[in-house]
């Protein structure tokens, strides 16, 4: 090993070790979401619509962002057990959205992918 390489092992490993410990970073994501990147914004009460990607095969709801007229946010949902709605389902969420870390295929502008945590969900 080079001695810059020697001198910067410790510094990334202790960044490492902080990043891992952020109470919003990816590791604290349910395990189908672990590439997911920093977190983005938290939500509350947000109507929007599922949908399935069947390229990514997720689920993922489709929601307007309030005061916009070409602006959506599309959030890969995050979940360790089955989803129980279907495509087109109007539901009410909270939750966290995540930075998308996979490369997409175009898509229209205005539309942003996310990586969507859950907190609570109810069809409308």
């Amino acid at each position: 090993m080079s001695l810059f390489t020697k001198s910067l092992f410790p510094v990334f490993m202790t960044a490492s070790i902080l990043i891992g410990c952020n109470k919003d970073s990816k590791f604290d994501l349910k395990s189908d979401c672990m590439e997911a990147g920093p977190f983005k914004k938290q939500v509350s009460e947000i109507t929007g619509v599922v949908a399935y990607d069947s390229t990514e095969q997720k689920y993922a709801i489709s929601a307007a962002i309030p005061g916009t007229y070409d602006s959506v946010d599309f959030g890969y949902i995050c979940s360790e057990t089955s989803f129980d709605y279907k495509t087109g389902d109007k539901v009410v969420f909270d939750g966290k959205y995540y930075e998308f870390t996979r490369p997409k295929p175009a898509s229209f502008a205005g539309l942003t992918n996310y990586y969507l945590d859950i907190e609570n969900i109810a069809l409308r």
